[in-house]
């Protein structure tokens, strides 16, 4: 594409964070890179995330709920809980020229 360049493709770690609200669980997640095609999986559990599949922007704070009507041990859902991202395809950088 002209006028674009991106750097090295590079890992992203994903930083989270969960906490128990009630019957929600509520996920912090937040990546110093763009991280593409970012979904999770909670095998086991009934129940629905606020959004499950999605892209993440470097430095930007996501929040997003988990809904069930089952109770939670949220030592056992941190352990459950699924975040899977394709490293390969994350940009470090994305620049236009």
């Amino acid at each position: 594409m002209p006028g674009c360049v991106h750097t090295d493709l590079i890992e992203s770690p994903l930083k989270r964070e969960v906490s128990l609200q009630g019957k929600k669980i509520i996920i912090h997640l937040e990546s110093l890179n763009f991280a593409k095609d970012v979904y999770l999986a909670l095998p086991g559990y009934k129940g629905r995330f606020s959004d499950d599949f999605f892209d993440m922007m470097p430095g930007k704070k996501y929040m997003l709920e988990f809904l069930t009507t089952e109770e939670i041990d949220i030592a056992r859902f941190k352990e459950t809980l699924k975040i899977i991202h394709d490293p390969a395809s994350s940009f470090s950088q994305l620049a236009l020229l």
